[in-house]
């Protein structure tokens, strides 16, 4: 069974690539405007008699990035203060919740990943010092993303980050989102 929350990051790994999506789009941009009420086939084939009417805009296409910051000095990320310390989290962008995998790796650095496994699409367990398991097959995860234990072939999913030089407490999660 797949795991409803795999909805909130199908846009990272989109199912259809680009161009086969604005094909479809394209043909029912063209279906709608050849089957409006109002509107004969007579238009679609050239038919001078018809009488066109104003066909409705085509449905949205493509993605947009929404951005997430976190204060990191809130005591609920005090284990990412160390390094080797993660945690999982749900922050929520535009009305839709994004689980999160946030791990302080060994050279400071942090990294942040899909909470989604990228075997079957089921939510990893939060980390522990051991790494990142999922409860669907037994896919393990290092606190880096990387695969561990299979079935899952390919690392966690990352979600870009940008730390402000400003304030290095403070980090910009960045998710992209289908356009609605």
């Amino acid at each position: 069974m797949r795991n409803p929350d795999r909805v909130f990051f199908q846009f990272l790994q989109p199912e259809i690539s680009r161009r086969t999506f604005l094909k479809r789009a394209g043909q029912y941009a063209v279906f709608l405007a050849c089957s409006t009420s109002g509107l004969s086939l007579g238009a679609c084939t050239g038919d001078e008699s018809a009488t066109p009417v104003e066909s409705p805009p085509p449905p949205p296409s493509g993605f947009h990035t929404v951005s997430v910051t976190l204060d990191l000095t809130q005591e609920n990320y005090a284990a990412l203060q160390s390094p080797g310390g993660a945690l999982q989290e749900t922050v929520i962008a535009e009305g839709a919740e994004f689980s999160v995998i946030l791990a302080r790796q060994q050279n400071g650095e942090l990294n942040v990943f899909s909470s989604i496994c990228t075997h079957a699409g089921c939510m990893v367990n939060p980390p522990t010092v051991d790494g990142i398991q999922c409860p669907c097959h037994g896919s393990r995860f290092r606190l880096d993303g990387e695969v561990a234990n299979g079935p899952a072939a390919n690392p966690l999913t990352p979600v870009p980050v940008t730390v402000p030089a400003s304030n290095p407490d403070r980090v910009i999660l960045q998710f992209r989102r289908p356009n609605i």
